[in-house]
This record gives structure tokens, C-alpha cells and sequence, in this order.
């Protein structure tokens, strides 16, 4: 489906609008490109919130490492068939995370009364935008996510380089627009890929929502007038620019 998505405005916002122009289903060249770092985030996914699917996304292999011609073989045959293979060692984190979440009373509890991957479809201004909340329920929605650390200070960073606050905005949005009613809350449910798999749980706050907000409100006008005039600009104009050295920078050496 062609439609605009929380990564299209990310990108469009903190890149370029040509950049999230390359990326996206208008654009008749694009092409499909796996990313590796997905390879544990989407099998931990279906390992937690779509566990009969499992079996048949992701296909386990004896290989240690893709340094031999067979081996490479092997995974490129898994990611054209739209499968994720994973080494032992990785299917070993991904059920150390779904043990983990299942063993977590808190988070556990969370995942209740709601569905999971659920796709949502609304219009705005002609433009067709999407969204597919990992967990949805009627008073929140949930976001899982894996990473190297849970700890407050570095998700804090994460979230703001990652954009986790136009993600949540959007969601929410998303929600309101096919249901009508606003989520109370926007949740992370955060796991350590690393045993012993710590999580943690954090609740995107109200000022970075309306931050979101705002992002997203300019990016779509932004994006209308591209449409319209057919042009997808870069950084700038072409103009030569001028290149500031941060003050802290001086003061380093």
C-alpha cells in the first residue's frame, strides 16, 4: 500500500524530504534492502506478541557465522523467500527475550485484553498515511522494543535520535483517526538483547507527543507540496553553506 508511515516522517523531518522520498512506494526504484539489525528485533517480535507465526518467519540454520560461500548462500535464500534466518546463538536471544517478557509480571500483564499488529488505515489532506501498533488495546498502545541497554539515561538519547516521539505521536493519532478515541497513553516496553534480558517500561510524556505533534503537522503540509509540485528537495538549495565548529569543540583539546 502506498501510504505515508511514522519512518516516512522521521526521515522527511531529520534527513530530507528527497531521502524519505527514495525511501518510500513512490518511488519506482526502490528497492528492497534487508537490514540486519532487524534480524533480531523481528523474530523477537513474533517470538512475543505473534508466537504461531514464528515457525513459519524465521528458519534456523547450524551456521556459526556467513563466512563460507554455502552458508551465504543459505541466508540470501531465506531473506528472497521472506524469512529471517537466524545463527543459534541468535535464536537463542530471541527466546531468551520471549522467556523474559513472559517471566515479567508487569509487562506480561500489559499484553492483555488487546490485539497485536493490527493495521491501521486513515486519509489526510488526500494522502493516505498507515500505521501497524505492535500491541493495541483500548486504553493504550504498546511498543516493543529491543536494545543493548535499558537504561533511562541512553533510552532517553535512543528515543530522541531514533524519533521514538513522532512515532508515538503518529500512532496515536492513528488510533483517534480510525477509532475515535485517543489513547490515555504511549507505551515502551524495552528489553536488553543480552542476558538476562533485563526490560523496562517507559511512557512517552506529554510535551514529547505535542513535540511529535508538530513534527508531523509541518512534515505533512511539507509533503502536500511536494506531491503537488512534483519536487523533492535535498538539504537546501545548492547554495554553498557555511560550517560552524561547535564552541565545546574548541575546548577539547
Amino acid at each position: 500500500i502506498k501510504a505515508l508511515s511514522a519512518g516516512f516522517v522521521w526521515t522527511f523531518d531529520s534527513e530530507c524530504p528527497f531521502k524519505a522520498w527514495l525511501a518510500s512506494p513512490w518511488n519506482p526504484e526502490r528497492e528492497s534492502e534487508h537490514a540486519r539489525h532487524f534480524d533480531i528485533g523481528t523474530p523477537a517480535h513474533l517470538a512475543v506478541l505473534e508466537p504461531d507465526v514464528l515457525g513459519e518467519r524465521v528458519v534456523l540454520h547450524d551456521f556459526d557465522t556467513y563466512h563460507t560461500k554455502e552458508s551465504r548462500e543459505i541466508r540470501d535464500a531465506a531473506y528472497a523467500a521472506g524469512v529471517t534466518p537466524l545463527k543459534p546463538a541468535e535464536w537463542e536471544t530471541v527466546t531468551g527475550i520471549q522467556r523474559a517478557i513472559r517471566d515479567n509480571q508487569t509487562a506480561m500483564k500489559l499484553f492483555t485484553r488487546g490485539a497485536a499488529e493490527a493495521s491501521l488505515t486513515w486519509e489526510w489532506d488526500g494522502m493516505t498515511c498507515k500505521a501497524r501498533p505492535d500491541y493495541l488495546t483500548a486504553k493504550y498502545v504498546l511498543d516493543l522494543k529491543t536494545a543493548n541497554t535499558c537504561n533511562p539515561r541512553a533510552i532517553s538519547r535512543k528515543a530522541a535520535t531514533e524519533g521514538w516521539h513522532v512515532r508515538a505521536a503518529w500512532y496515536m493519532a492513528g488510533v483517534k483517526e480510525v477509532t475515535g478515541t485517543l489513547p490515555d497513553k504511549y507505551l515502551f516496553v524495552v528489553v536488553e538483547k543480552d542476558a538476562p534480558h533485563l526490560i523496562e517500561i517507559f511512557e512517552m510524556d506529554q510535551r514529547a507527543l505535542m513535540y511529535g505533534d508538530q513534527i508531523i503537522m509541518r512534515t505533512l503540509k511539507r509533503t502536500a507540496e511536494c506531491f503537488r509540485a512534483n519536487h523533492w528537495p535535498s538539504y537546501g538549495d545548492g547554495a554553498i553553506k557555511t560550517i560552524a565548529i561547535p564552541s565545546w569543540a574548541e575546548f577539547e583539546r
